[in-house]
């Protein structure tokens, strides 16, 4: 989006990418899990922080999805890390019949970082069967479940470990490292 065209939606915020100069749109969608059909969206300026817009919007978003499971059913949002915070966990947890699914970065729980993959079992997924009649077992995805204290409450974990995810982040790593070592050319001599 042109940088000088009049815009409440787009507005200058962090991204993954780290363009932080670009304007952006965020946008909240809820899409059912068995049809795969939107039920609920709504988007929102770009430098607001996403934890913050999904507080706001938790009550719609919980609004929406009563209809869709019909009776006395239970409810699962399924956020990333980015909608992390202790605020919205604990709204979650007060909201009768919601239970959440998120990412947990492996800086805040170190001890899961140091299970031994020989704890980690196959996921039964279409891919990892197919990844078994490819002769491939070694590239499947594996799981390890516990559970551990987390906002204050003990929680289900799962950790997954996806060997060719991480061969790809190693090669990545490995060629920034080679990068950054090597000598810079316009900065003379030392």
């Amino acid at each position: 989006m042109a940088g000088d065209s009049p815009s409440e939606l787009a507005q200058r915020g962090r991204n993954q990418d780290g363009k932080h100069w670009l304007r952006q749109i965020g946008v909240a969608l809820l899409v059912a899990r068995d049809t795969q059909i939107p039920l609920f969206y709504r988007e929102y300026q770009g430098n607001r922080h996403d934890s913050q817009e999904f507080q706001r919007i938790l009550g719609d978003i919980t609004a929406v999805m009563r209809p869709a499971a019909p009776g006395d059913r239970e409810v699962t949002i399924i956020f990333d890390k980015g909608m992390n915070s202790e605020d919205n966990i604990a709204l979650i947890d007060v909201t009768p019949k919601v239970h959440f699914i998120t990412t947990y970065s492996p800086y805040y729980a170190e001890e899961l970082i140091r299970v031994q993959l020989s704890r980690f079992t196959p996921v039964d997924t279409r891919k990892n069967r197919e990844l078994d009649q490819l002769g491939r077992a070694e590239d499947r995805l594996v799981a390890y479940r516990t559970a551990g204290e987390y906002w204050g409450q003990a929680r289900t974990v799962v950790v997954t470990y996806n060997p060719r995810t991480a061969a790809k982040q190693r090669l990545a790593f490995e060629k920034k490292l080679l990068r950054l070592q090597e000598p810079c050319l316009s900065c003379g001599p030392k």
